[in-house]
Formats: C-alpha cells, sequence, structure tokens
C-alpha cells in the first residue's frame, strides 16, 4: 500500500489481516527515484529558457550550471 495516511489506520490494518493478506508499504516518494521528474523539470527549464528576451540571455549559463 501507499503511505497515505488513513491507510495505517487502526481499523484498517487488521481489516486487511482478518482475510489473511499481509500489509508491505510502499517506500516513500522520492523524485531522485523517478526518471520521468527530471525530463518535465527539464523540458520546463527548457522552455523558460526558450522564452527569454535578448536582454536575459545572460541567465542561460547560470541556469544550465544548476541543472548539471
Amino acid at each position: 500500500m501507499d503511505n497515505v495516511p488513513f491507510h495505517k489506520t487502526a481499523t484498517i490494518e487488521p481489516l486487511i489481516q482478518s482475510v489473511g493478506a499481509n500489509i508491505l508499504y510502499m517506500s516513500p516518494y522520492s523524485p531522485d527515484f523517478n526518471p520521468i521528474e527530471r525530463k518535465v523539470v527539464t523540458t520546463i527549464a527548457l522552455s523558460y529558457v526558450n522564452s527569454l528576451q535578448p536582454q536575459q540571455k545572460w541567465l542561460i549559463p547560470l541556469l544550465q550550471q544548476l541543472w548539471i
């Protein structure tokens, strides 16, 4: 099960165990373990960089350093 607090209440766990099922909880969410997160952030960042005005282009090297 996921880590939603109501899945861990005193009433839910006994109900699941009463039918002979074992409860296994998922590890906490981490964007580091989800490769799509980095792709989405990079896509959003690139769209931002592409929308910069010419006088704002000095930001590009700074942003590239942050995303490496």
